[in-house]
């Protein structure tokens, strides 16, 4: 019976001892397994706060875009505006050039008669349509070789 008891008590520690060391494998294994699992969840934890971040980025992209678009869209209508006034300024410019070409072609006109040279007079009107010639650039007397008349010779 003591033999027996030996025995038991033998095969009890050895089964305490490997009851012990498979306890132990699977606690490492736990171990592992949770250093594995906190792993994964840091690189989930890292993979949403980059998607966040990109996410912000596009969302910041996308408004600079907005606000570039409306700043396009602005340039365009003051161009648009500036093109308008231009061609109303144009437009103007044009018919004043116009009426200053045909006042000083009326006052140039007016003036032929004051020659002497009556058979000039066709020449000097078609000289002056020809020239283009405005109030902006008078032609003096001396410059034509034209006499005045007696009674415009203080003029």
């Amino acid at each position: 019976m003591i033999v027996d008891m030996g025995r038991h008590y033998h095969d009890a520690v050895e089964l305490i001892g490997r009851l012990q060391a498979e306890v132990e494998g699977q606690r490492s294994k736990a171990q592992t397994e949770g250093a594995c699992a906190e792993a994964e969840m840091e690189r989930a934890r890292n993979a949403e706060e980059l998607r966040s971040v990109v996410e912000k980025r596009a969302d910041a992209s996308d408004d600079m875009l907005k606000l570039a678009q409306e700043a396009i869209s602005k340039l365009k209508a003051g161009l648009e505006e500036m093109k308008a006034a231009k061609e109303t300024a144009d437009l103007k410019a044009c018919s004043a050039f116009d009426a200053g070409k045909k006042s000083a072609f009326d006052e140039y006109v007016d003036e032929v008669p004051k020659f002497e040279n009556r058979g000039f007079k066709h020449g000097w009107l078609k000289a002056l349509a020809t020239a283009d010639v405005t109030l902006a650039t008078p032609i003096l007397y001396e410059q034509v070789d034209v006499e005045l008349l007696e009674s415009d010779s203080e003029g």
